[in-house]
Parts: C-alpha cells; sequence; structure tokens
C-alpha cells in the first residue's frame, strides 16, 4: 500500500473514498500536521497502491494495521469512513478516535433502511465502471457535488487530478463497489467504544444527513457536525471550517 507521510506527533490516517487516492486530501493533511504525524494511504488499486486479492474490506484494513505501532486516530472519507469503522471493530485497541466525514453505515437502501441509495445505482455504476470508466468517474463527481458551493470549481480540480492522470485500476474500482454493497455496520457502530467525530454536509445526496444522525444516535461517544452549503466532500468546499472541527474535536480528546 502507497503512503505518504509528514509531520510530527499522534498518528493520524486519513483513508479516502472510492476511485479517488489520498492527492484529494492533499491540502487538508497539510493544515493537519500542527499536532500530527499523518500518513495518506492509497487504498489497493487506487492512487499508486498495487491491486491485492481477493479485494476485501479484511485484507485493506490488515494492512492499515501495519502503519504505526502507537495508537491512531483515522480519519475516514465515504468508503474510507466504513474502512475506519471496520477497522475499529476489529482493533479496539489500536484506535484513539475516529472521524467519520460523509460516512453511512449501510450505502444500500432495503426494507429498514432508506438513508442509502438504490441498488440498482450502484449496479449502474458498476457495469458503467467496465464500458467507460472516465464517464462513469464524471457522473459520481457530480453527484457527489450536487448543491455544494463552489461546485464548478472542485469539479474541475476532480477531473484534472483523477480523470486526466494514470487509469485506474477496474478491478479495484469494482472491488471498492462491492465492499459498499455488501457491507452493513448498522449493528457494529453500537460497539465502537472511542470518541467520533461526524462530519456531514447538509446538501449531501449521495449519503443524506439522516445516515450522520443515525450514528450519532448509535455511537456512545460520538458528536455531530454539520456543514451548511457542503454536499459530499466538505474538507474542499469548507476547508477551513472542515479544519477547524477536528482540531476543535482533537484539542478536547487530545489531553
Amino acid at each position: 500500500m502507497n503512503i505518504t507521510a509528514f509531520g510530527k506527533g499522534d498518528p493520524l490516517i486519513l483513508i479516502h473514498g472510492w476511485g479517488m487516492s489520498s492527492k484529494i486530501f492533499i491540502n487538508v493533511a497539510e493544515k493537519l500536521t500542527k499536532k500530527n504525524k499523518v500518513y495518506l494511504i492509497d487504498l489497493p488499486g487506487m492512487g499508486k497502491s498495487q491491486i491485492i486479492k481477493p479485494y476485501e474490506m479484511t485484507k485493506i484494513i490488515d494492512e492499515i494495521n501495519l502503519i504505526d505501532n502507537r495508537k491512531i486516530s483515522i480519519l475516514g472519507w465515504s468508503l474510507g469512513g466504513q474502512i475506519a469503522i471496520a477497522f475499529e471493530n476489529k482493533y479496539p485497541d489500536r484506535v484513539k478516535k475516529l472521524i467519520l466525514v460523509s460516512t453511512t453505515p449501510c450505502f444500500l437502501n432495503n426494507d429498514n433502511w432508506r438513508a442509502g441509495i438504490e441498488k440498482s445505482i450502484f449496479e449502474d455504476f458498476a457495469k458503467g465502471v467496465l464500458n467507460d470508466w472516465r464517464s462513469t468517474m464524471r457522473r459520481f463527481f457530480n453527484l457527489q457535488l450536487l448543491g455544494s458551493d463552489d461546485r464548478k470549481i472542485i469539479l474541475t480540480d476532480l477531473e484534472n487530478n483523477f480523470l486526466n492522470t494514470n487509469d485506474p485500476s477496474i478491478q479495484a474500482l469494482i472491488g471498492g463497489l462491492n465492499i459498499l454493497m455488501n457491507n452493513d455496520l448498522r449493528e457494529i457502530i453500537k460497539k465502537i467504544s472511542v470518541p467520533v467525530l461526524i462530519i456531514s454536509g447538509a446538501k449531501d445526496k449521495l449519503i443524506p444527513p439522516q445516515a450522520a444522525e443515525f450514528m450519532l444516535n448509535n455511537i456512545k461517544h460520538s458528536i455531530l457536525r454539520l456543514i451548511d452549503g457542503a454536499a459530499h466532500i466538505p474538507f474542499m468546499s469548507h476547508q477551513d471550517q472542515f479544519v477547524e472541527q477536528i482540531l476543535e474535536f482533537s484539542n478536547i480528546h487530545d489531553k
């Protein structure tokens, strides 16, 4: 797994979302190095990391567990948030705190969960990745940015960094979708024992605020910060507010 580390202090691992790479966090990461040694990782088959087989959550978690031998804090965005939750469930003694950004315990709607998206949308993405990954990713970017402040500027940034670079691993894109489709963490989050900061965009159309509110009500030591005007990528549209919330949370729990 490709890892970039900088700064000094307590280890903070940043895990990106589906189809992206650690590059999406670079500006935020620099602002978090005042108190942390920040690790940016590329998930398998994304960014500069090699693909893993089989592409499973457990294998990814075990790789992350090798990064630092101290207690770690994890910031996970979207798919990265689900990985952070699963990591804490498997290695609870290794985690100091979690920061879950635009995260849901269950991505797909079902009979008793309506805070996700329809399975048909995911199946459409899977087909699109196989046929034309660039067009599919462009649609995904637009979905994430619906209603977001500075939408056009952020969309250009995403296209330049993730569409006009090296081709991603199609196996990794499909593997990431399978993880999202097959994981329901609603019971697991009830076992989380560490402090948790939940950050959600008030205009997020991909993962609605109801999912964040569900986590708030089911994670014992959690707080929710809703960012007005933000959609699925609050750390790009509202970077200063996003960083301020993390630093405030860290100041409380790092004493």
